[in-house]
């Protein structure tokens, strides 16, 4: 039983993939799929879906067939208009680049150890940005598996936005322990990982401001009552940080104890740091042979009434998932709601963030650093997805902060199209989108991306 990469969450098939897990239940609340659990779903659809089946078993051939393998190699220019704005589930990307590089290759080392290289550059604030995103080292076996290095996280079934944890951040360097293929006839993945966040200032200690690195747990466990329901448990507790130590005796207690820990003791010292914890449902159906996928999330920020077990500063989210309107279209809406003070902390003043940007859901990048406004957020999608290399993507964002904020945001909203096809041996992704942001600016910025 050999260890296994992962397929990359914005990966060219991540759409057939979409459709897979609804057709086949495959676990879907945590990201990203390793290849020896997507090859084992896949299987499943040869003879139903022969050219859904064929699309994704071309795609893990190429990331597994050899000792070297390419994920991609792709250069994307843009043009926007002036001023930058955060992309949503880009790993800490906005407009402000003329130009994308990236490359990315998949080492199959042994049968128990994997590398995965990928590599970044790009402009942020004017100066040029190297990033490592998504390269890290895997070893181990099926049940239980080691990844070190700067790997995606993502808690969630939700296709555009995690409240936990997602790709809205820079990657940092972090350890990670999981399994690659579902354990037990419960059909259970586990998954932790503690990371050492970028350096930050704003961290609060005996009434004084230091600066240092925080470090983010992640504890992550799901499982199948039924062979259509999924059910998903999430944990996020971001702590320390310069003066901010912490032992396993404290890490423990806060675990166990949070209100013990974070909101009665009497000074910030104290205090452990910011938990934040989730619930998911995923439910499957078929209606009149018509595949649907209903998945639901509940997430707290915080606790109530000095109780363990009562939740505080909520956020729900649903969506739906229709992946085969006449076969080669799919539908998609996704509605998240939260309530005040997510993604701010008075122990870390720049909040639940990673160099500049949200952990989570990308909603928290929209609003002014600092301030705690709810809202609601809603996503849209419609694709046509005609194979592993030609689709057309719809898409609509909708941002609407509550009116209580002593900032004056107005109803954000971002249009898009994103059309993939290959040409005369040559892969192109063309990416269209304008919109207003919450602070009621007018934006808009076009793609053109090769990938070779």
């Amino acid at each position: 039983a050999a260890s296994s990469l992962y397929l990359p969450i914005d990966n060219r098939a991540r759409d057939l993939v979409e459709n897979l897990i609804v057709l086949t239940n495959m676990p879907t609340t945590k990201k990203n799929y390793s290849l020896k659990l997507l090859e084992r779903y896949n299987e499943k659809i040869k003879d139903t879906h022969p050219w859904l089946h064929k699309a994704i078993q071309d795609e893990i051939q190429q990331l597994q067939g050899s000792s070297i393998n390419k994920e991609r190699l792709n250069v994307f220019v843009s043009l926007a208009n002036e001023g930058s704005r955060s992309i949503p589930n880009s790993h800490g990307q906005d407009t402000s680049s003329l130009y994308f590089l990236e490359a990315a290759y998949f080492f199959n080392l042994s049968s128990h150890f994997q590398f995965s290289f990928n590599l970044n550059v790009y402009e942020k604030g004017q100066q040029k940005k190297i990033s490592t995103t998504n390269s890290y080292l895997s070893f181990g076996w099926d049940p239980f598996q080691i990844d070190i290095g700067y790997r995606d996280h993502w808690f969630s079934p939700f296709y555009d936005s995690s409240f936990l944890i997602s790709t809205n951040a820079e990657n940092s360097p972090s350890i990670t322990f999981s399994n690659g293929i579902p354990l037990t006839s419960f059909k259970m993945n586990y998954e932790f990982f503690i990371s050492k966040l970028n350096k930050t200032d704003g961290i609060r200690y005996e009434d004084i401001s230091v600066s240092g690195n925080p470090k983010l747990f992640g504890i992550h466990i799901d499982f199948r009552p039924v062979e259509w329901i999924e059910i998903g448990l999430n944990r996020t507790m971001q702590f320390g940080g310069s003066r901010r130590t912490t032992d396993l005796e404290d890490f423990i207690k806060a675990f166990n104890d949070p209100v013990g820990k974070d909101n009665v003791v009497s000074k910030e010292e104290g205090e452990f740091g910011n938990q934040q914890a989730s619930l998911d449902f995923v439910f499957n159906y078929h209606w009149q042979e018509v595949p649907f996928q209903i998945y639901y999330s509940y997430a707290a920020e915080d606790t109530a009434k000095l109780s363990n077990y009562r939740l505080g500063n909520l956020a729900c989210s649903m969506g739906i998932f229709l992946p085969e309107i006449f076969k080669k279209y799919s539908f998609r809406y996704e509605f998240t709601e939260r309530q005040t003070a997510w993604y701010t902390h008075h122990l870390y003043t720049n909040g639940y963030s990673n160099d500049g940007h949200v952990m989570g859901h990308w909603v928290g990048d929209t609003r002014v650093s600092g301030d705690s406004v709810g809202g609601q957020t809603h996503y849209l999608d419609f694709t046509k997805q005609i194979s592993l290399q030609q689709k057309i993507k719809y898409f609509t964002r909708i941002i609407d902060h509550e009116n209580y904020s002593s900032f004056n945001y107005s109803k954000g909203y971002e249009l898009g199209m994103n059309y993939k096809d290959r040409v005369m041996e040559q892969n192109y992704d063309l990416l269209f989108v304008f919109g207003q942001t919450t602070l009621n600016n007018k934006f808009y910025n076009s793609t053109l991306g090769l990938s070779f």
